[in-house]
């Protein structure tokens, strides 16, 4: 979703929230090289987004946000289980990659939405 967002520039953002999101970009692509030396495979290689989601900002930053909380999550997750098999390198990895989805998240929400639609994706 990052790459769409950043591609051509539908959404017309600055210079500087362009490379913010491609230093996002990298560390995703960084978090699946990581993840495929140890044997990983992806588990889906399409996904589809709103239609809205290169014209609208508002759409962009749910539907990125919705992607950067889940990924987290999921990262969140592997820590505990590798923590639990006594793979505390792993897990501390899996911590480090959580901690960056939430920063990529915290990224869309400043780069894409207008200020208003930032303070609102947050309270929620």
């Amino acid at each position: 979703m990052l790459y769409q967002t950043i591609a051509g520039n539908p959404l017309g953002l600055s210079d500087a929230a362009l490379s913010y999101l491609t230093l996002a970009l990298t560390a995703e692509q960084a978090h699946l090289s990581f993840l495929q030396s140890l044997g990983g495979e992806a588990l889906a290689t399409n996904f589809y987004v709103p239609e809205q989601f290169l014209s609208d900002k508002t759409v962009n930053v749910t539907t990125c946000a919705a992607a950067e909380i889940a990924f987290a999550g999921a990262y969140l997750a592997a820590t505990r289980r590798f923590a639990e098999l006594g793979e505390p390198r792993l897990a501390a990895t899996m911590a480090q990659h959580a901690a960056s989805e939430v920063e990529h998240l915290t990224l869309v929400r400043l780069c894409v939405s207008s200020r208003s639609t930032a303070t609102r994706s947050t309270s929620a």
